[in-house]
Formats: structure tokens, C-alpha cells, sequence
């Protein structure tokens, strides 16, 4: 597995918790790995699998802010670094090894080829794409050309099998164009732990607003909507993440109250999911335009442990409540005071509402499951799997 993100101190949560949940399901299906990343911080990042800290660029960095061609002098930069921190690694392959690159670029995407070329061992490759905007793929773009240079870099180190997949049916869609093949959906990048439900001091009902604190995510309302049911309600308290304070330092993100734990910084997988198992509820107050295809994966975590979530509407989230595979409460509107009658209905109806989630957990887990997705990558399904000690 490669990937540039991870380790980089500047940017944890997906990167981190895909790579753990990736090594640990190599190590129980008897599959030898390991995990390529960034040089940075090395030490704050450790998995089941050998760890090679070999890459000295993100694929967050850029090398020109120049509003005409500073994309085209990223993608020749990074693809000539990637390669070099590769070759320079002495990293080498075996004919039919999946190289899995969990948060892909066409930066890297091209790089990667060229290494593959000059190592001459045809391999299996699966990429995953979380970012871009759709339409930026469209013909004539330079996103859109930058991507072919990167699938047509991948062909000619005449691989075993590719599979590249997208986030969202919208990203999926137009890059196939580029890519020149099929783009698959990715159904979970979320690895599920054991189901626990943790004991508690406190009667009041548990409120989890978790995740990386940004605009997208709701951020800008997060404050007013604690305060709100805070004023409203004296029977419930609140669990909030802010990753961009250190742990015990105050936050913009919610008030200071007795019933409020604020949790700085990342959280780490074990910590994760044994607040998830603290949980009544979930609040992702998030945009619907970000959101609106884009697989959540705190939603996925939570509904994997059996926490009702209030989500708004038109999102992949409110679509998984609506069929029926996860419960919740969907609003509608798009500020504090719209979540905050959400919330009210949810806890006047949080028994039946639990009753529903923990019905649907078994499902969830079958199909929204990381684990249950790794096995359809090419050659990952050939080996028998090992009886489960996770967790």
C-alpha cells in the first residue's frame, strides 16, 4: 500500500484508520504487506505491517501557486519526486503483488507506472479517488489530461489487472473518460471493530458531533446548536472533536460547559470506536453539496455500532436512512435552528430509534464494511482468510 498522506503530520484521520484497517485485515487473511509512506514524523505512525517511511512529498504539497500552469508544474514535479523516493527506497515487487494506492492522484497514479516500468514486474493495481471535481474531468481540461497521461503511464507497465475506483458516482463517471476504462464506486473505506456498548457515569443522553472540525462539515453551526439544546434540554450531553486543538485546550467549535467534553487533536482507531460505543446519538450537520454522493465515513462508523445519526437531506447519508439500511432522523433546512429540531425529535423517539439501528448493524456490516471491500481487489480474494482475533 502506498500512500503520501499518511504520516504526514499535517494531515491524519482517513489515511491513518484505512492503513491500519488495511494492514490488520492483510495480517488475518494471510496476506504478507506492507505500507509505503511519507518520511515526516514517522514515529507517531505504526501498523500490524512492516512501515516504510520512504516518501518526502504529500500529495497535499504544491510547488507553484501560479494560477495558469501551477497545476501542470505540480504534476511534473511530484511524478518525478514519487519516482525518485521510490527507486531510492529499494523497494522492489513480485510478478501478480497488488500495489494499492487508497488515496490516488494523477500525479502519483503517473509515477507509480513509471516505477513499475523500471522495476519490469507486472503487478496488480487498484487506486482509489476521493477528490476533484467532476467537471474539471471533462475533454479538453487539463485535470482531464493530466489524468490520461496518468492511466496510459499505468498501461505501459503492462499490469496483471487494474481496478480504479471513486467516492462518489459523479467522480466515477468522469473518470472513466480520462482513465480510459470502467470506474468502480467504492462502497466503505471504514473498518468496523468489535461491537461493545461501554458503561457510563452520567444518566444524560450522549451526543457525538465527531470528525475533522471543517466548513463542510458543518463547523459554522456546530456552536449555536450546542447552545441551543443545551438550553433546551437538561438530560443530555454532548462529545465533541476538534482536531485542530491540542487536547485539553479550549475550542471555537463548542462551549465551555460541564456538559460538554471537548476532544482535541486525532483520535486514535481503539479511542475512536470505544466512544462510539459511549453513543445515543450522532449529529452531522454536513453540506449537502459536498456531500450530497460522497460516502460519510464517520456515518459509516456510527451506523456500523449501532448510533442513530440526524443527516440532512439529499446526501448519501439520508438515502442509506431512507432505504431503510441505517437509522436516523433526516432534516431539511441548513442552519442550527433546522438540526436542533432534528435532534428534539430524535430524543423524544431514541428508543425506537436504537431498537432500529442495532436491528440493522448486522447488514451494515456485511455490506458498508471495509473488510467485506478489500476482498473484491484484484488478487486479494485469492488466499483463504484466518479465523478473526481483531479486537
Amino acid at each position: 500500500m502506498i500512500d503520501s498522506s499518511l504520516a504526514a503530520s499535517y494531515h491524519r484521520g482517513h489515511p491513518e484508520h484505512f492503513a491500519t484497517g488495511f494492514a490488520e485485515s492483510c495480517v488475518r487473511k494471510g496476506h504478507p504487506a506492507r505500507v509505503i509512506c511519507h518520511k515526516r514524523h514517522f514515529a507517531d505512525f505504526s501498523c500490524a505491517v512492516p512501515v516504510v517511511p520512504a516518501l518526502s512529498a504529500s500529495l497535499h504539497d504544491r510547488s507553484s501557486n501560479d494560477e495558469y500552469d501551477g497545476g501542470l508544474d505540480d504534476f511534473h514535479v511530484f511524478e518525478s519526486r514519487f519516482v525518485e523516493d521510490l527507486l531510492a527506497s529499494g523497494e522492489t515487487v513480485s510478478a501478480g503483488d497488488l500495489i494499492l494506492m487508497p488515496t490516488a492522484s494523477a500525479r502519483e497514479l503517473a509515477g507509480l507506472g513509471k516505477w513499475l516500468c523500471h522495476l519490469g514486474t507486472p503487478v496488480r493495481v487498484a487506486a482509489i479517488f476521493h477528490w476533484g471535481n467532476a467537471r474539471s474531468l471533462n475533454a479538453g481540461t487539463l485535470d482531464a489530461a493530466l489524468m490520461r497521461r496518468a492511466g496510459r503511464s499505468i498501461k505501459a507497465a503492462r499490469p496483471v489487472e487494474v481496478r480504479y475506483t471513486a467516492t462518489t458516482v459523479e467522480l466515477a463517471r468522469a473518470l472513466s473518460g480520462p482513465l480510459d476504462q470502467k470506474v468502480d464506486l467504492t462502497t466503505s473505506l471504514t473498518f468496523l471493530g468489535a461491537m461493545s456498548r461501554k458503561s457510563r457515569q452520567s444518566e444524560r443522553k450522549r451526543i457525538g458531533i465527531l470528525g475533522g472540525a471543517r466548513r463542510e462539515k458543518g463547523e459554522d453551526i456546530i456552536r449555536d446548536l450546542i447552545g441551543r439544546a443545551l438550553a433546551d434540554r437538561h438530560d443530555i450531553e454532548f462529545v465533541v472533536q476538534d482536531h485542530r486543538v491540542p487536547q485539553g485546550d479550549p475550542s471555537m467549535l463548542a462551549p465551555e460547559s460541564p456538559r460538554v467534553t471537548l476532544l482535541g487533536g486525532w483520535l486514535d482507531e481503539d479511542d475512536m470506536q470505544e466512544i462510539c460505543g459511549t453513543l445515543d446519538l450522532a449529529v452531522l450537520p454536513y453540506e449537502r453539496q459536498f456531500y450530497g454522493d460522497a460516502v460519510s465515513g464517520v456515518f459509516t462508523l456510527m451506523s456500523g455500532f449501532g448510533v442513530p445519526c440526524i443527516v440532512p437531506s439529499g446526501t448519501w447519508m439520508s438515502r442509506r436512512i431512507q432505504e431503510g439500511e441505517a437509522a436516523g432522523i433526516v432534516y431539511h433546512g441548513d442552519d442550527a435552528q433546522a438540526v436542533h429540531a432534528a435532534l428534539v425529535e430524535a430524543l423524544d423517539t431514541l428508543g425506537p430509534l436504537q431498537n432500529a439501528s442495532a436491528e440493522k448493524v448486522p447488514q451494515w456490516r456485511s455490506k458498508y464494511s471495509a473488510e467485506s471491500w478489500i476482498g473484491t481487489l484484484p488478487g486479494m480474494e485469492t488466499l483463504p482468510s484466518r479465523p478473526s482475533a481483531y479486537r
